[in-house]
């Protein structure tokens, strides 16, 4: 426990010259901490791939089909995404205080937070500590977190019209997409499209447009990084399918990768 608690107290030093007053969105965070972490998100830039860089641009594909119409999955996908606290894997959707909980627009802005401490019983305890809390919040927004900005929505009404049809027309698509922006790393975008297949019958496709930022991280992300993207986008899915009552007929992730 000593070695924890000076590993903590080590962090706090090394991350901010004040200790662990990182900006942070937590509840719990002061007021201060809270608006600061929201006006840095507003000024992060897009992160753009760049095709003449040393790391190539890559994609990764899944599809999931569910047996749920297009419109219903996409609706409740939304859902989930936004939900707060809910977490993917190890990740969990940061937001500014008045958008908490609330659809996304387009501009949104969120970060992905990777939770520490949920890594070990003892760092979840250590995190009941405000100052603990704050660094793990600290190293996480400078070493595992992603920054997303919406720039592609077109979903179903939250509330299905009356005089929608029972089924949407086969082909018919929705679409959710997110780049990355400056403080993650990876450039790129996360595109989900929910294609209709037939009645009661949908595809969720993930896009992972993706280009690592420097060599090391691009080591990481080939052994092993991927995989961990991988299962939160499962996640992502099986959540949808858990909330909608549904089951994931078929989908072309590993079974290894499938997380709950």
């Amino acid at each position: 426990m000593p070695s924890l608690l000076k590993w903590i107290v080590g962090i706090c030093g090394a991350v901010t010259v004040t200790g662990c007053g990182e900006a942070c969105p937590y509840p719990q965070s002061p007021a201060k901490s809270r608006a600061e972490w929201a006006a840095e998100l507003a000024a992060r830039g897009r992160m753009e791939t760049i095709a003449a860089h040393p790391i190539t641009i890559k994609r990764d594909v899944h599809s999931f089909e569910l047996s749920a119409d297009a419109d219903e999955v996409a609706r409740k996908f939304h859902e989930v995404m936004r939900t707060p606290g809910l977490k993917f894997g190890m990740i969990e959707v940061d937001r500014p205080e008045p958008e908490r909980g609330q659809p996304f627009q387009l501009g949104s802005r969120f970060q992905g937070r990777y939770v520490i401490e949920d890594t070990n019983p003892v760092l979840q305890h250590l995190s009941q500590w405000q100052p603990a809390k704050q660094a793990f919040c600290a190293v996480s927004n400078k070493t595992t977190s992603d920054y997303g900005l919406i720039v592609n929505l077109e979903l179903p009404p939250e509330v299905r019209p009356a005089d929608a049809p029972t089924h949407p027309a086969p082909g018919t698509t929705f679409v959710l997409e997110y780049a990355y922006l400056v403080g993650s790393p990876i450039g790129g975008s996360s595109r989900f499209e929910v294609a209709q297949l037939a009645d009661k019958r949908s595809r969720l496709t993930q896009i992972f447009t993706y280009q690592e930022i420097n060599a090391s991280f691009a080591a990481f992300f080939a052994n092993g990084g991927l995989t961990l993207h991988k299962q939160v986008v499962s996640s992502q899915v099986a959540k949808t399918a858990k909330a909608l009552g549904v089951e994931i007929l078929s989908t072309d992730m590993p079974k290894e990768y499938l997380t709950p």
